[in-house]
């Protein structure tokens, strides 16, 4: 890559650190909205990253890097897909799907699907009796890119679409 469209892209990357904290697209104003409950995408996924307690952040190097940190994206050395699969209490399933697609000389990009969902939930009405039962579930589409401008800086966005 020349010098002069790493300095376009290290002068792009730092626009976007100053603005950054503008935008709260993950956060609200008050913290305890929800009464402090957290969202179910919060869960980690990933065996190995669960048993490292969250330190695996700065050492993803296979498709959970898509969840944990896009950035760490550019560690990934091969085509790879992840998968993911956990039973919760109550017979709910959380599951995790990724591919990452590393390029010579563009950076790694990557797709995922973290999905959770129940089923059975029974529908009562006001006197009490069941007359139906119902399924819930949530997903998340998830779009990444990792970009590793220097040996010690590499970059990463994910874009996440809630459904």
């Amino acid at each position: 890559m020349s010098a002069k469209l790493q300095k376009y892209f290290l002068s792009v990357f730092f626009v976007f650190l100053l603005i950054g904290d503008r935008a709260f697209a993950q956060s609200t104003i008050n913290k305890n909205e929800w009464g402090g409950v957290n969202d179910i995408f919060d869960l980690p996924v990933g065996a190995r990253a669960m048993a490292m307690g969250g330190a695996y952040v700065s050492l993803a190097n296979d498709p959970f890097a898509l969840y944990w940190n896009a950035a760490a994206l550019e560690n990934v050395q091969q085509m790879g897909l992840g998968l993911y699969y956990s039973n919760l209490p109550g017979g709910s399933r959380y599951n995790y799907l990724a591919f990452t697609y590393p390029t010579l000389f563009f950076g790694t990009f990557s797709a995922g699907y973290l999905g959770i969902g129940t089923g059975g939930i029974g529908i009562a009405d006001e006197d009490g009796a069941r007359y139906g039962e119902e399924d819930y579930g949530r997903s998340l589409f998830l779009l990444g890119y990792g970009y590793r401008f220097f040996d010690w800086l590499s970059v990463g966005t994910t874009l996440k679409i809630e459904r």
